[in-house]
């Protein structure tokens, strides 16, 4: 294929380097003055906060959201994925032309970690829905595969009050992890059904036990992000995996940056209350256009760490496994200037998903 030439002139580096001083002083002075508005609020005029860090002596900002998803991460999800990784070393080790010993080992440890935090029923409904899709593989029809989940969906949407089967306290977290959780879970089933037509229409039905192991994969399968099935190494064939210490070091350091941007997101929200503000809309008359703007780009740097902690940290256990290819982490979005490119590079798993 031929290289098309880039038609536009390069700018000179003098030039380049005046827009960036340009654009971080405007940045540094929005964000100067929407933390010159949260210092200079009242208490009784920000009643939506929670105690902080103690040593900062200040409340904090919070986001149910990021507390739920960080707590789960960390607390819940945290063990069983040491305990994941730790016995598949042990099995691409000294089993790896088996690929049917980790497949069972990755269903195992999935289910155990479902039953753990969100009860048996919750393990069959997950097994349920994978084998709708698998039979739906019978009828090699791309149509059915589609349709199936439309009504799934609408399920889901419109009934979820029938999650709260699952969680008997009251605050729904369990039933609201459950729901994003079953969301992934069926992108996978999706993935996997469309990425295996080809063999279903041949009458040859791919490995159910296969099938359950991808879509079981547990790193990926509370918070995604969604990798297709294309993207799986088959252990038989693949000769190519790095050294030990060389997964561990990537390993060691990315979660640390990863882990730095979260207390480092924890920090900011004892100063600067994204979330307060958008849930008390009348302190908005303290802000000028200049904290306005402070705010806008706050709220999308707050969204934007959120997924890269989440999906990060998802991505380098997945690296680390060295069974799926991951996805890139998502773009730093002040660098993106066309929506066309946020599209591609912030949920680049689902970019793929939709793309193939």
């Amino acid at each position: 294929m031929k290289k098309v030439k880039n038609p536009y002139v390069p700018l000179h580096h003098f030039e380049i380097f005046c827009y960036t001083v340009i654009w971080a002083s405007g940045i540094i002075c929005a964000v100067y003055n929407l933390l010159d508005v949260s210092s200079s609020l009242n208490n009784s005029e920000i009643p939506d906060l929670v105690p902080g860090w103690s040593w900062l002596g200040r409340r904090k900002d919070t986001c149910p959201e990021w507390k739920i998803w960080t707590t789960f991460l960390i607390f819940s999800l945290g063990p069983w994925v040491i305990l994941h990784s730790s016995i598949l070393l042990i099995i691409q080790h000294y089993f790896s032309k088996i690929s049917t010993i980790r497949d069972v080992w990755f269903i195992t440890v999935t289910s155990l970690c479902i039953a753990y935090n969100f009860g048996l029923l919750s393990v069959f409904l997950f097994f349920g829905l994978t084998m709708i899709y698998y039979c739906l593989l019978l009828f090699g029809n791309q149509f059915a595969i589609w349709i199936t989940s439309i009504l799934l969906l609408g399920v889901w949407s419109y009934n979820d009050s029938l999650f709260t089967i699952f969680d008997p306290s009251s605050d729904g977290e369990i039933a609201y992890l459950l729901l994003l959780t079953l969301y992934w879970h069926q992108l996978r089933c999706i993935s996997f059904s469309l990425g295996s037509l080809d063999k279903a229409k041949s009458k040859t039905l791919p490995n159910c036990l296969h099938f359950l192991a991808y879509s079981f994969y547990l790193p990926c399968f509370f918070f995604g992000p969604i990798i297709i099935y294309k993207k799986i190494n088959d252990a038989s064939t693949n000769t190519t995996m790095k050294p030990l210490y060389q997964r561990l070091k990537k390993l060691i350091i990315n979660l640390i940056r990863y882990f730095f941007w979260m207390f480092f997101t924890e920090f900011i929200l004892h100063y600067v209350y994204i979330n307060m503000f958008l849930q008390n809309i009348k302190v908005f008359k303290h802000f000028g256009i200049t904290a306005l703007s402070g705010f806008g780009f706050g709220m999308g740097q707050f969204f934007f760490i959120k997924y890269t902690f989440i999906y990060g940290t998802v991505i380098t256990v997945a690296t680390f496994d060295e069974f799926i290819k991951p996805p890139k982490p998502p773009k730093c979005i002040s660098r993106i200037y066309l929506y066309s490119d946020m599209w591609r590079s912030f949920d680049r798993g689902l970019y793929n998903f939709l793309k193939e």
